[in-house]
């Protein structure tokens, strides 16, 4: 931003060949976790006994969202060649100061460049509509609730959903 200070990222996967996750992606979890582990920086949700109720729930949440419903969203709607954005994020303090749309254009510029469609999965339709401005199409959505969630009185989780752009789509927002 103006005070040189990060407001935002994202995370941009480009996939040549198709969508297809590898074995060292499904492991990738797994590895972070168990050097956590041995360098004893687990965080205290995993290590705190009085948390167990909710460790059980986000592992649980966790295990729907990323092991089952993103990847079976992913393979269906963007199995071809295309861009993953896999994060974008900015603070809150800096939400509606462009940041995230800076970014937005620029990957799609490069996809554009290399006519690969876009491809992301977010949660809740505030987040939906700020992504139909750059040009990407509800592809699919489901929402997240696990058994857990009504024993706990949290409700269901909010909807997930997958979205893509095509590439030269460019949405309600004019290029800069």
């Amino acid at each position: 931003d103006a005070e040189g200070e990060i407001a935002a990222v994202s995370f941009v996967r480009v996939y040549r060949s198709g969508y297809c996750k590898q074995l060292g992606e499904r492991l990738w979890d797994l590895r972070i976790t168990v050097g956590e582990i041995f360098a004893g920086t687990l965080p205290s949700l995993y290590t705190d006994s009085n948390r167990t109720t909710l460790m059980n729930q986000v592992e649980a949440r966790t295990k729907v969202a990323t092991h089952e419903m993103m990847p079976k969203f992913h393979a269906q709607h963007a199995s071809g060649p295309h861009y993953y954005v896999a994060i974008m994020a900015t603070l809150p303090e800096k939400q509606g100061q462009g940041h995230c749309s800076n970014i937005m254009r620029a990957i799609n510029r490069a996809a554009d460049t290399d006519q690969l469609p876009c491809y992301l999965e977010c949660s809740g339709e505030k987040n939906t509509k700020v992504y139909m401005r750059f040009g990407y199409k509800v592809m699919g959505q489901c929402s997240l609730s696990i058994q857990k969630d009504a024993e706990a009185g949290s409700g269901e989780f909010t909807e997930v959903y997958c979205m893509v752009r095509e590439p030269g789509e460019h949405g309600s927002l004019v290029e800069k």
